[in-house]
């Protein structure tokens, strides 16, 4: 049986990966200047809320502008 965990307020490439994303794409996200990342030692992380207000503002200007969102 699978417990009910709250999700983590901050995510590394591995939940970048539950949520969808590649390996190589997660690693890539972390290490763009646009988002907003924070670096404890040699690890990276971002904020999950913040995150997904980033990743939503650049789907919908991807789509506004016909251009690639990622």
């Amino acid at each position: 049986k699978m417990e009910n965990r709250p999700e983590p307020a901050v995510l590394d490439a591995h939940d970048l990966q539950k949520l969808g994303f590649s390996r190589a794409t997660a690693y890539a996200l972390l290490n763009r200047k646009d988002v907003p990342v924070i670096t404890l030692g040699r690890r990276k992380y971002v904020n999950r809320v913040i995150f997904m207000e980033w990743l939503n503002a650049q789907s919908y200007s991807a789509g506004r502008s016909g251009g690639e969102a990622l």
